[in-house]
Protein backbone atom coordinates (compact mmCIF):
# COMPACT_ATOMS: atom_id res chain seq x y z
CA UNK A 1 0.00 0.00 0.00
CA UNK A 2 2.87 2.39 0.66
CA UNK A 3 4.05 2.18 -2.94
CA UNK A 4 0.72 3.57 -4.14
CA UNK A 5 0.38 5.98 -1.18
CA UNK A 6 -2.48 3.98 0.34
CA UNK A 7 -3.66 3.80 3.93
CA UNK A 8 -5.37 1.29 6.15
CA UNK A 9 -7.66 2.98 8.65
CA UNK A 10 -10.03 1.43 11.18
CA UNK A 11 -13.28 3.30 11.60
CA UNK A 12 -15.35 3.18 14.79
CA UNK A 13 -14.34 -0.25 16.08
CA UNK A 14 -16.53 -1.71 18.81
CA UNK A 15 -15.42 -1.07 22.39
CA UNK A 16 -14.39 -4.71 22.83
CA UNK A 17 -12.15 -4.56 19.75
CA UNK A 18 -10.67 -1.23 20.80
CA UNK A 19 -9.97 -2.67 24.26
CA UNK A 20 -8.04 -5.57 22.69
CA UNK A 21 -6.02 -3.14 20.55
CA UNK A 22 -5.17 -1.09 23.66
CA UNK A 23 -4.33 -4.17 25.71
CA UNK A 24 -1.90 -5.41 23.06
CA UNK A 25 -0.60 -1.87 22.29
CA UNK A 26 -1.71 -2.36 18.69
CA UNK A 27 -3.56 0.95 18.88
CA UNK A 28 -0.18 2.70 18.75
CA UNK A 29 0.61 1.37 15.26
CA UNK A 30 -2.88 1.46 13.74
CA UNK A 31 -4.80 4.50 12.60
CA UNK A 32 -8.13 4.34 14.42
CA UNK A 33 -10.74 6.98 13.63
CA UNK A 34 -13.92 7.61 15.62
CA UNK A 35 -16.11 7.94 12.52
CA UNK A 36 -16.10 7.76 8.71
CA UNK A 37 -16.06 11.52 8.20
CA UNK A 38 -12.89 11.87 10.26
CA UNK A 39 -11.20 9.02 8.39
CA UNK A 40 -12.01 10.54 5.02
CA UNK A 41 -10.96 14.04 6.07
CA UNK A 42 -7.35 13.00 6.74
Amino acid sequence: MKTVDGQLRLVAPRKQVLDVFKLTCTDTILTIDPDRATALAD
